[in-house]
């Protein structure tokens, strides 16, 4: 607390807090829609082609202040808070999947600021193991027989 008196003995007191600790995630989760799932090698996995939406929910161990960054499939996304707690601890994104986000895993980056301007590290992974996979490729049936394909 900073207390400040002038000559005449008028006095008034500030209180300041120092924060130098970095935010965290705590939470992290990607998702496709409901009937695209399946548990691939035990780990929750979406499937999804063109066309379908990828979800990404996430929270912070203290209020942002403003909104991260983020981006799906190389895309930045935007992002929302999520009226559940009201203190600005829980976001959504969401990407509507389309022929610029690469085939594969689809991968997502979490950039993030607590009001203080402490940096959070940048977020790449789910901590549910959650994953999207992005898949173009028509599936192709092979005769057992001569192994040619039809």
């Amino acid at each position: 607390m900073l207390k400040v008196v002038d000559w005449a003995g008028n006095e008034v007191s500030y209180t300041f807090w120092l924060d130098s600790v970095a935010p965290t995630i705590t939470k992290a989760s990607i998702k496709g829609p409901d009937a695209n799932k399946h548990t691939v090698d035990g780990k929750p996995t979406w499937f999804v082609t063109d066309n379908n939406g990828v979800y990404l929910t996430f929270t912070a161990d203290e209020d942002l202040g403003a909104l991260p960054t983020v981006t799906i499939g190389g895309q930045t996304v935007t992002t929302k808070a999520q009226p559940d707690d009201g203190q600005k601890k829980s976001y959504a994104a969401y990407l509507y999947t389309n022929g610029k986000v690469p085939q594969g895993e689809i991968a997502f980056t979490i950039d993030y600021v607590d009001p203080a301007g402490n940096a959070g590290t940048q977020v790449t992974a789910t901590t549910d193991d959650t994953r999207v996979i992005l898949d173009r490729t028509a599936p192709k049936i092979v005769a057992k027989g001569d192994g040619n394909a039809y």
